[in-house]
């Protein structure tokens, strides 16, 4: 065997490799998405016109839990390869990234707030 038919160097080894380190990255978009929303207080997101904490919080869990199972490849299902509910993690950590973390920003708890930022 050559160093080239090795699972490391085929074509299968490279794309799984990539596939790896795409569910790799959803984990973490979806992590932090998750860790974002735990900082930010309940009552933000009604005042921001955005669905209620603990549903953002379970949709985030939820979504944090599908990418993890890919990105380890949990009992060998999926073959390394995203599944509907990685995709649909990725998706719902977007949305909250792109739409509901901007708007809720604003409200984040602590600190005396003047007009330019914390003082």
């Amino acid at each position: 065997m050559t160093v080239w038919e090795s699972p490391l160097f085929g074509l299968y080894g490279i794309l799984d490799i990539i596939f790896w380190l795409l569910s790799v990255g959803a984990f973490v978009l979806s992590g932090w998405a998750l860790v974002h929303a735990l900082r930010i207080p309940s009552r933000a997101f009604p005042a921001a016109g955005k669905q209620t904490k603990p549903l953002w919080l379970i949709i985030l869990g939820l979504a944090t839990l599908f990418t993890f199972a890919g990105a380890i490849n949990y009992m060998g299902m999926g073959m390394g390869l995203p599944n509907i509910f990685t995709i649909a993690a990725v998706i719902a950590a977007g949305i909250y990234l792109a739409d509901v973390k901007p708007a809720v920003n604003g409200y984040r708890g602590g600190g005396n707030q003047g007009p330019y930022g914390p003082w």
